[in-house]
């Protein structure tokens, strides 16, 4: 059969999920799903979409809305028209953003319907079944009913001292981190942490050393922040020493010494020394991501590179994991040379937070919630951990081999003979499961091929079970 010539050329069928009476509007739905399939290669360059009217009954939309979204995509380039052949996808560059950390509609089977009962595996969120209402709700009526009138305002742009110092005396009850209050800055998480930090150290023509392989956010930040990006490659002992650069171009270093995301790894003293040593010769700041460090079960834990070099460190740490991600609370701990140009920095670029949920917050740690809530919590996770591996065991055998499991909410797992390629994680979404393939947080060039980054703490320990029950219906014997 002879190929088809491009007046002939068949237009690609795709999915698009629309949420009627999601607040967005049809055609603002439409868009973003379209450019997000283009930006991502799912719809490569050359690929004929449907006409307007295709579009238009394939979702049962009015035809008008298929053309605004046309006229859109080609006004801002993602597709060109071509006289009696239709509209086609244009040439471009990919989103370099790993596709595992797109809104999950994204990534599914775009030529297929999403499955209607899906078990995601993909890191990032805690258990939110268990977060301490009661406890919680208590400290924040408190604040509500016997506050002052002040306390319904804005906060200051550093955050509440009651919180700082509430933060202060945690940090150094459990992790034994000496600071002022006035060292630590209230954020809104781990992201605007690495945000304030690389406009705070951004110098002109100075790069970023970046852990590799890393959570899509930080490289995307820095970026965002004028840095050039020098990968610094992580093995099984988090960041490789002996891979950073004799002479480095760059300002700050960027690592996650308490679990390495996605590898799982915990950084050994032995490299944490030799990381501020080269950062002390160089004058380079180290942001120190304190990602998962709360939960940890095995072994006694490590030192935070802040406590261990408080000039050379900025201290990265948020309450998504220990509590729930929509309290959209966190903090930062810098040098004390940097800390009234951070507070002047984030006074000038970011909104004032809630005077209110801080108070709260700070009550909640005063009275001892946040620990209590720690303790229990790593009991829960390590038996999830526990079941996760297990389940693991049962169904793969020797051709699996775990690793990354002594803190945390996921670990990572290797398969023998498996490569989690584009095909078979449409194959894996078709049945129903999410997941992080470590690949797809690599800087450079693939090293982890077979690997899965699997997280565990939001799931019950049925759907653990269940979903490790779909993954060997679908991964080859």
């Amino acid at each position: 059969m002879e190929p088809l010539s491009p007046t002939r050329q068949r237009s690609v069928v795709f999915w698009i999920e629309l949420q009627r009476g999601s607040g967005l509007t049809l055609k603002r739905q439409i868009y973003d799903q379209i450019a997000t399939k283009i930006l991502t290669g799912d719809l490569a360059a050359g690929t004929r979409l449907p006409s307007s009217r295709e579009l238009a009954a394939q979702h049962r939309v009015a035809r008008n809305i298929a053309i605004a979204v046309y006229e859109q995509l080609l006004a801002e380039g993602f597709v060109e028209t071509r006289e009696g052949s239709g509209t086609f996808v244009s040439e471009m560059g990919r989103l370099r953003t790993p596709a595992a950390h797109l809104p999950s509609r994204a990534r599914r089977n775009p030529a297929a319907p999403p499955h209607p009962d899906v078990i995601s595996f993909i890191c990032g969120t805690p258990d939110l079944a268990r977060f301490p209402r009661e406890s919680w709700a208590k400290c924040l009526r408190q604040e509500m009913y016997f506050g002052k009138a002040d306390d319904w305002g804005y906060a200051p742009a550093a955050g509440m001292d009651t919180l700082r110092e509430e933060i202060a005396r945690h940090l150094l009850r459990v992790k034994g981190i000496v600071c002022d209050p006035g060292q630590i800055l209230v954020t809104t998480g781990a992201a605007q942490g690495v945000q304030l930090s690389a406009m705070l150290l951004h110098e002109r023509r100075q790069g970023a050393l970046v852990e590799d392989p890393v959570v899509s956010f930080v490289p995307a930040i820095l970026k965002k922040c004028g840095h050039r990006i020098l990968p610094v490659r992580a093995d099984d002992a988090g960041i490789d020493i002996d891979d950073l650069p004799a002479r480095p171009a760059a300002s700050l270093l960027f690592v996650s010494p308490s679990h390495q995301c996605p590898l799982g790894s915990t950084l050994p003293i032995q490299r944490r020394l030799a990381l501020l040593e080269y950062a002390r010769r160089w004058k380079l700041f180290v942001l120190e991501d304190d990602y998962d460090s709360e939960f940890r079960y095995s072994g006694a834990p490590v030192s935070s590179l802040f406590r261990l070099c408080p000039d050379r460190v900025i201290h990265i740490g948020t309450f998504a994991k220990s509590l729930a991600p929509s309290l959209r609370l966190g903090y930062v701990v810098v040098p004390a040379v940097l800390a009234a140009g951070m507070e002047k920095l984030i006074a000038s670029t970011h909104g004032n937070g809630s005077r209110l949920t801080q108070n709260a917050l700070a009550r909640f740690i005063r009275e001892g919630n946040l620990e209590r809530h720690i303790v229990r919590m790593q009991r829960v996770y390590q038996r999830k951990m526990r079941c996760l591996e297990s389940a693991l065991a049962r169904a793969f055998g020797k051709r699996v081999v775990v690793s990354g499991n002594t803190t945390g909410l996921h670990l990572m797992a290797t398969f023998e003979g498996v490569k989690f390629d584009a095909a078979k994680i449409a194959q894996l979404e078709r049945a129903g499961i999410e997941v992080d393939p470590v690949d797809e947080f690599s800087l450079g060039k693939s090293r982890h091929p077979s690997a899965l980054a699997i997280a565990f703490g939001h799931l019950s320990f049925e759907r653990i079970e269940e979903g490790v029950t779909r993954l060997a219906a679908v991964l080859p014997e």
